[in-house]
């Protein structure tokens, strides 16, 4: 698979989730505005102060899957891969990784992705390395096979 097909594999699943951030959100919405026209009360409120939290829970799974999508939306995917920087796909051992927003463990047309980002140890370990140097993930010692 290439490096093409793996990005907008990605784009697709973080556009998705935004698509769903705001169908969730939406139907969250009608639900309390319809149970506002209830007149049963205490039990009213209860159940209109939990729907609130969903909302507010939806609100806020929105604005991180935006973010996300915004995020990889920035990153530069077509630069040099001489040594490893947000942007490259890189294989090492069995692994293959997309370095740029950290998604985790995803699958994209059929292959495993791991999506991270600078900020995870990974990452951390990845900033900078070339073609045969090696990374310590877990248990395993993996040898850097591939940038692009």
């Amino acid at each position: 698979m290439d490096k093409d097909q793996i990005i907008s594999g990605i784009k697709r699943i973080l556009s998705e989730r935004v698509t769903d951030s705001h169908k969730q959100l939406d139907e969250l919405e009608i639900a309390r505005n319809s149970d506002s026209k209830s007149t049963a009360g205490d039990k009213h409120e209860t159940g209109r102060a939990m729907v609130q939290l969903e909302v507010d829970r939806a609100r806020e799974q929105l604005t991180k899957a935006n973010d996300l999508l915004a995020s990889f939306n920035q990153i530069n995917f077509d630069q040099s891969a001489s040594q490893i920087a947000v942007g490259n796909l890189v294989d090492a051992g069995n692994l293959t990784f997309l370095f740029g927003v950290g998604l985790g463990k995803i699958k994209v047309v059929e292959q495993d992705i791991l999506a991270i980002s600078v900020a995870s140890p990974v990452g951390q370990q990845l900033l900078g390395k070339k073609v045969g140097d090696e990374i310590v993930v877990g248990p395993h010692t993996l040898t850097i096979d591939r940038i692009s």
